[in-house]
C-alpha cells in the first residue's frame, strides 16, 4: 500500500510504517463491532494522528464518510458541541441530504445551542435582563445561536419539548436517510484544555450516541487519565471512570514495527541528502537502533532528529569508527544530555582518561554496545577521550 502524508515539518513522507496489515487490522477492530465510540489510545509521539490519516484514506467500505475533526485547534471555543456539530453540517453537505431533513436537524440544534447558551452564561443573561429586559436578551442569546448555523437560511419554529431527544432524533433520522456510515475521528483530544476534553467526551455521550454514527477518538490514555483525576479527584487507573464514554480502546500497536520505520527513516534520509554511509548504517543497524528506542522510550520524532543529527565528520581513520561514535553521542545527548556534558567536561578540565572517579557513563555504554559494531581498534571510552581531549 501505497500512501502519503504532510509530517510535522511541513514535508510530503511516503508511508513508512503503516502497511497494510495494520490498516486491515485497525479496520477490523472497527467494521465488526457494534460501538459508537472507540479510542485509538498510545504515548505522544507514536504516530498515532499519522496513522489515523492515513487510515482514513483507506477504509474499505464504500458506503460511509469520514470527518476529521483536530480538537486542539478547536478548543478556543467555550463549548464543544459547535465542534462536533460541524462534523454533522460538513456530512448533510457532502452526503446532499434533503432540504427538509437538514432544515429538521439545524431547527433542532438551534433550540440546543440557544438553550445551552442560556444555562452557561446565565449570569450574564441575567445581567442583560436587567439591563436591556427580557425580550431583548433572549433575542441577543439566540442571535449568537443562529450565528453557529449562518449557511442554513430559515426560521426556527417554537415548539419546545425535550430539546436534547429531538436533536438526537433528528440526526438519527438524518444519518439514517443517506444510507451512509458516518465515522467522526476527534484527534488531538489529550492537547486540549481539560475541561474542553472532558466536555466533549460528555457531550458525545448525551447527544451523539446515534445508530450509524461512530466516533474514534485520538489520544494519550495516561493524560486523558491525570485530567480525570484532576478534575473529579478520581484515581482512574482502571479506567472505570472513561469505560463511561469509551467503550472500546485500541493501542496502537507500534513497538513490533520501530525496525521496519528505521529502514525505510534512512531511505528517505538518504533522497534528502544525508550521506550515503550514514543511512547504510542506519539500515544495518535498524534491530539495535529499534530496540534502543524501546529501551528509552524514544518517540518516532524523537529518533528522527536523532538520526537526521548523527556526525560522521568525528577525524577518526575508519569510516564506520567516525559513524559509531557519531550516531552513540547522538543518542547520549537526547537521551541523557547532563551525563554527556559532565563526561565532556571532565575531559576537557585537563583529564586525560576516565578514572575511578570520573562522571557516570552507563547510558553511553549501554548505547555503545548497540551502536557500536565489532572489531574496532579503541574501545568506547577510548574514542570519546580521543574526540574531546583535541
Amino acid at each position: 500500500m501505497t500512501d502519503t502524508f504532510i509530517n510535522e515539518y511541513g514535508e510530503e513522507r511516503d508511508n513508512l510504517l503503516w502497511t497494510a496489515s495494520l490498516i486491515d487490522e485497525f479496520n477490523n477492530e472497527i467494521e465488526s463491532t457494534k460501538f459508537h465510540v472507540y479510542g485509538l489510545v498510545g504515548d505522544w509521539g507514536v504516530g498515532k494522528s499519522v496513522f489515523i490519516q492515513i487510515w482514513e484514506k483507506n477504509i474499505r467500505q464504500g458506503n460511509c464518510s469520514v470527518i476529521h475533526i483536530d480538537a486542539f485547534a478547536k478548543d478556543y471555543v467555550q463549548n464543544p458541541f459547535s465542534m462536533i456539530f460541524d462534523a454533522f453540517k460538513k456530512f448533510m453537505k457532502e452526503s446532499h441530504v434533503n432540504d427538509g431533513d437538514k432544515k429538521t436537524v439545524i431547527e433542532k440544534a438551534k433550540k440546543y445551542a440557544f438553550a445551552s447558551l442560556k444555562a452557561a452564561g446565565q449570569f450574564g443573561v441575567n445581567f442583560l435582563i436587567d439591563k436591556i429586559g427580557k425580550e431583548n436578551a433572549n433575542e441577543f442569546v439566540s442571535t449568537i445561536a443562529d450565528s453557529l448555523f449562518t449557511e442554513f437560511d430559515y426560521e426556527p419554529g417554537t415548539e419546545e419539548t425535550d430539546i436534547c431527544g429531538d436533536l438526537t432524533k433528528a440526526l438519527s433520522s438524518m444519518v439514517e436517510s443517506t444510507g451512509t456510515e458516518l465515522y467522526i475521528v476527534i484527534d488531538e483530544l489529550d492537547r486540549c484544555r481539560p475541561d474542553f476534553a472532558l466536555e466533549t467526551l460528555e457531550k458525545i455521550k448525551h447527544l451523539f450516541l446515534i445508530e450509524g454514527v461512530k466516533f474514534i477518538l485520538v489520544y494519550n490514555p495516561t493524560v486523558i487519565t491525570n485530567i480525570i483525576k484532576t478534575k473529579y479527584g478520581i484515581d482512574d487507573a482502571n479506567n472505570r471512570y472513561i469505560k463511561k464514554f469509551i467503550e472500546k480502546e485500541i493501542s496502537f500497536p507500534v513497538n513490533q514495527m520501530y525496525s521496519e520505520w528505521v529502514e525505510n527513516e534512512a531511505s528517505y534520509l538518504e533522497k534528502q541528502g544525508v550521506n550515503h554511509e550514514i543511512c547504510r548504517y542506519i539500515k544495518e543497524f535498524s534491530r539495535k537502533i529499534s530496540r534502543v528506542m524501546v529501551m528509552y522510550n524514544l518517540s518516532l520524532r524523537d529518533t528522527q532528529r536523532i538520526l537526521i543529527s548523527i556526525d560522521n565528520k568525528n577525524g577518526f581513520e575508519q569510516i564506520e569508527t567516525n559513524i559509531f561514535f557519531g550516531s552513540t553521542v547522538a543518542f547520549l545527548k537526547a537521551i541523557n544530555k547532563q551525563e554527556y556534558e559532565r563526561m565532556v567536561d571532565y575531559l576537557q578540565s585537563g583529564n586525560s582518561s576516565f578514572a575511578a572517579n570520573s562522571p557516570k557513563r552507563d547510558t553511553y555504554n549501554n548505547l555503545a554496545i548497540f551502536l557500536m559494531g565489532t572489531g574496532m581498534v579503541d574501545s568506547p571510552e577510548k574514542l570519546f577521550v580521543k574526540y574531546f581531549k583535541r
